[in-house]
This record gives structure tokens, sequence and C-alpha cells, in this order.
């Protein structure tokens, strides 16, 4: 994904996130969105890039990968707080694309719970 423009980085507010979250049975992901990511909070920013390149290069090594080869009427799903993902490059005049977004709205705690002070 190129780098956001000026208006388009103006557009989007600042967000902290946590880099680890965990799953409801205590398994840990990365929560990693390169193009989007700034900081790491306390970091600064040469150290922040350092490490999200990092863990990004770690987290894209082919063991971990699923390319999915488009035969007509195939469905994917996937759910955008748990997995990286992106668009590979198709040819716009002689394949169609047809994409639908869900949004479920819950209760469920998905930042790691941090210790009461």
């Amino acid at each position: 994904m190129p780098p956001l423009n000026a208006e388009q980085a103006a557009a989007l507010p600042p967000v902290d996130h946590p880099l680890v979250r965990r799953h409801r049975d205590g398994r840990r992901s990365l929560y990693l969105s390169p193009p989007y990511m700034e900081t790491i909070v306390g970091w600064n920013q040469a150290e922040s890039q350092e490490l999200v390149a990092e863990l990004t290069a770690w987290a894209s090594q082919e063991r971990f990968l699923y390319c999915h080869g488009w035969r007509p009427h195939d469905v994917i799903m996937w759910d955008n707080g748990w997995t990286m993902h992106k668009v590979t490059a198709f040819d716009i005049a002689r394949q169609r694309r047809v994409m639908h977004g869900v949004v479920i709205l819950g209760t469920e705690e998905i930042e790691p719970r941090r210790p009461a002070a």
C-alpha cells in the first residue's frame, strides 16, 4: 500500500492499539497494520518502524501465508481484527471483484487486560 498523503493522514485520528492481542483461549497474536502504524508508545519513530518491519517480516513468512487461487463463485471470509491481509494485483478489465463487508458489534474485550493499579 502506498504511503498516505498529508490529507489522508490528517483524516485518520491517532489511536493507540495493543501490539499483542490475547485470544479468548489465551493464545496471542500480533496486531500489525504497517501502513498505518506510526510509533510504538514510548519509542521513537525510527525504533518503532524498525520493530514493525521486523515483526511484519516474521509474520509474513511463507509458512504463515494463505494465497487463494480464485475460481468462479468462491467466497472468502476473514476477521480483520485477527488477520493481516492484502489484495494481490488483478486485471480490472478482465476480472470482476465483488466485496461485501460486515461489522459485528459486541462487548467482548479485545485488548489485553491490564492489572488493576
